[in-house]
């Protein structure tokens, strides 16, 4: 048997060997007897150099057994048999090949390529690729040597590198790249990629936070005092915000060869928009109140003249105006009046609203019709956004439902417009009882930050801490919405006898919390937890129902 050590040693005096082996790699293996004493006299030499013993049990390697391994050796390892094709040619062979190469066929040079690769020990594809090279390089048949990076990526050199890209942060790499070789770093693309991403260095949206000066910091630190306990029961938050047409950083994925759609505007510093007003609170399970007090466009009603292509001869249509301060003191007046009438419950309600220009005329005014109405109306501290619900999520989340909906159709006014009202009204109310959790923690990074806000707004965790609440609140409205929706298809008289068997009777919002909702919290903590199923079928209350999409209802019954 021969041992892995003995073989390698065979390999190494094979090198020796090949030079007396004559013929194919089937004669070198083969062999003559000559060839084979000879390999054989050089591996046992080499055994004697490298201090190798007779194993113990293990008769010497002998000259069959050497035959064997260089048969498998040359067998199984194919480069290892005698090269017999090119070298290196130099620039003159590399031109005597293509002169041969291009007289060929010509009278008197009656040759073939295999007498060309004969001639100058080369294969049959060489002759052609130096002469397309040759071409190429219009007569050049020198060497072209690889460039070599000068520097590496020492420690001085990452240290001038991560000191340069940040004092150039929107720079691309090649950008960094020519910078690193003015300062005397010659450095690649590749490699000025592969340490920044070592680094941890990725791209980031820029985000504009207001300026605060000392008055604005103490502000928004006796308003996050004030409120970080609150419950945001009787709360109202109030503002105002403008959705384009078409945003000015808006990017879109494209082939090359797809054709471009272009938005034409009258101007590109005025894009088309289109302004909402909007009202929200926390929804109310045990009142049947989801949250959205209101959303109103702040428009105008004009009527057509004369009969066109988009109106008729005095129809009324909607134009978007500015908001002034008489036309915020109307909005306020409705705001009340539709909080008072959808949250009744409520002895006070204080509405908060921001200190913009037109607010500050007419602040007397809404503060009075408040009052008349409710309602108590207080100015939240300047320069916090993050303050309002509003633009703390409720912007957010529907900036994001109208681009989705609007992607694909044409850009218009009243495409945007439709897309705000959807994105409105499939406003979950999980999301505004999540803005009243995140609005707590953004006080308590205020008080931390003493009013500053230099600070990620820290919502990662919560939705956990309120889960069972969340899920509570989205089984019992998506319930009533698929009790209305069965209402509305089924479209029953509202006379119908409810004694009579078998007969389902309409259930209105305040008759569906006090049979369904209260009842089915009554009957839970009157049962044990294995008598929860029965008391839900009791009860006629949906149970097990998905969290997200449409649920099944049943039909409530007397």
């Amino acid at each position: 048997m021969v041992t892995t050590r003995q073989r390698m040693v065979c390999i190494s005096a094979a090198s020796f060997a090949n030079t007396a082996c004559a013929g194919s790699a089937g004669d070198n293996v083969a062999g003559t007897s000559g060839t084979a004493q000879n390999a054989l006299a050089r591996v046992q030499q080499a055994f004697a150099k490298a201090r190798i013993s007779k194993p113990k049990g293990r008769p010497m390697l002998d000259k069959n057994k050497l035959s064997r391994t260089l048969t498998h050796y040359y067998k199984h390892h194919p480069i290892a048999k005698r090269r017999r094709g090119q070298k290196h040619k130099t620039v003159t062979q590399k031109q005597a090949i293509i002169d041969h190469y291009c007289n060929l066929g010509k009278p008197g040079f009656l040759k073939t390529v295999k007498d060309i690769c004969k001639k100058f020990n080369c294969n049959r594809k060489y002759p052609r690729r130096v002469t397309e090279q040759w071409r190429q390089r219009k007569g050049d048949l020198s060497r072209k040597r690889s460039v070599q990076m000068k520097t590496v990526l020492t420690e001085r050199t990452c240290r001038a590198l991560m000191k340069l890209q940040r004092a150039n942060r929107r720079k691309t790499d090649w950008e960094l790249k020519k910078l690193m070789a003015e300062g005397g770093f010659i450095i690649s693309r590749r490699s000025i990629s592969a340490h920044l991403r070592k680094e941890k260095v990725t791209r980031f949206k820029l985000k504009y936070k207001p300026l605060l000066t000392r008055k604005h910091m103490q502000d928004r630190l006796a308003q996050a005092k004030r409120l970080l306990h609150d419950t945001f029961e009787n709360r109202i938050d109030v503002d105002e915000k403008y959705f384009e047409i078409e945003s000015s950083a808006a990017v879109e994925k494209r082939r090359h060869d797809d054709a471009l759609e272009y938005t034409a505007f009258q101007s590109r510093k005025f894009i088309p928009k289109v302004m909402f007003l909007t009202a929200v609170a926390k929804p109310n399970i045990e009142h049947g109140f989801d949250g959205k007090v209101g959303i109103w466009r702040i428009t105008e009603k004009k009527t057509a003249q004369r009969k066109s292509r988009n109106y008729e001869r005095n129809e009324e249509y909607d134009v978007d105006v500015t908001l002034t301060g008489e036309r915020f003191s109307k909005l306020m007046k409705e705001v009340c009046a539709t909080a008072k009438k959808k949250m009744p419950w409520l002895e006070k309600r204080v509405v908060q609203i921001d200190g913009a220009g037109p607010h500050q005329g007419v602040f007397k005014e809404v503060v009075e019709e408040g009052k008349r109405l409710g309602a108590v109306v207080e100015r939240q501290a300047a320069q916090m956004p993050d303050g309002n619900r509003n633009d703390l999520v409720v912007y957010p989340a529907l900036q994001r439902q109208a681009d989705k909906l609007c992607e694909g159709e044409r850009k218009h006014i009243d495409t945007v417009v439709k897309a705000v009202y959807h994105a409105w009204d499939n406003m979950r109310p999980e999301t505004l009882h999540m803005a009243c959790e995140i609005q707590r923690v953004v006080y308590a990074s205020i008080i931390e930050h003493n009013g500053g806000n230099r600070f990620k707004v820290p919502h990662i965790g919560l939705r956990v801490e309120v889960q069972p609440y969340i899920y509570e609140l989205n089984e019992y409205f998506d319930t009533r919405q698929e009790i209305e929706r069965e209402e509305e298809e089924e479209d029953v008289d509202d006379s119908t006898d409810d004694d009579a068997p078998g007969q389902v009777r309409r259930v209105n919002q305040a008759e569906l919390v006090a049979t369904s909702w209260q009842a089915k919290e009554q009957g839970r903590k009157r049962h044990n937890d294995e008598s929860v199923e029965e008391a839900d079928e009791q009860f006629m209350v949906p149970t097990n129902l998905p969290r997200r999409g449409a649920p099944r209802a049943r039909a409530i019954r007397k």
